[in-house]
């Protein structure tokens, strides 16, 4: 197993959410700890967070689309890359709340299906960033 360190992804893209989600955020960091990440890989695979772990920061600077889950709604929102392939795109889940330290934290990563990015477009959860 590949040791975990903890990633600094960039700036949040707070004027992208204030227009798509109407979140009015101030800005900073996004950061992945090492207890996120192992969740990720223990909830999903090595593998599925491989893929993932290469879209991060595409995710975060330039996602194809945005949303809040209405299970969420209070306490994060969702970033997402499209991959280009079969598979649909790479989700950063995000909270709300910064850390200490000012940063916006992703609570998890995971490849998330053509079909239930329709699903949410379709219900409005998630929107088009471009």
């Amino acid at each position: 197993m590949t040791k975990i360190e903890p990633l600094d992804l960039g700036p949040l893209p707070t004027e992208l959410l204030k227009s798509a989600l109407n979140l009015e955020l101030p800005p900073g960091q996004v950061h992945f700890s090492v207890k996120a990440q192992q969740h990720a890989i223990e909830r999903h695979s090595q593998g599925e967070f491989d893929i993932c772990k290469t879209q991060l920061p595409s995710a975060i600077r330039r996602p194809d689309y945005v949303g809040q889950s209405p299970h969420h709604r209070n306490d994060g929102f969702e970033l997402i890359a499209a991959t280009g392939e079969a598979q649909g795109g790479v989700l950063v889940a995000v909270e709300l709340e910064r850390d200490a330290n000012g940063r916006y934290i992703v609570a998890s990563t995971y490849i998330i299906s053509e079909a239930t990015i329709a699903r949410r477009l379709r219900t409005g959860h998630l929107k088009r960033s471009k």
